[in-house]
């Protein structure tokens, strides 16, 4: 139980700090390249282009990376209360 705990934490942790790159990395590099963020959009696009898809269009500013680390955040927390019995 324990591992699976810890395992479960590790993936949103993950998750949350990949979103959290990819919206430093568009805000410093104009024309983002390399093997490195190839990973982090290959890994954070399945969620938030799904958000962009359910969320509307506001101006220039792109909410859905806000939305996904609360949503990613409330599923972690009712994943763990589920498994602890709570």
């Amino acid at each position: 139980m324990i591992f699976l705990l810890k395992f479960i934490d590790i993936v949103f942790n993950i998750l949350s700090l990949a979103i959290v790159a990819r919206v430093l990395i568009s805000w410093f590099w104009a024309n983002p390249t390399g093997h490195i963020y190839q990973i982090i959009y290959d890994t954070t696009e399945p969620i938030l282009g799904w958000i962009r898809k359910m969320t509307p269009r506001t101006a220039m500013f792109d909410f859905s990376p806000l939305i996904a680390l609360i949503g990613l955040d409330l599923i972690h927390q009712f994943l763990i209360w589920i498994l602890l019995g709570l």
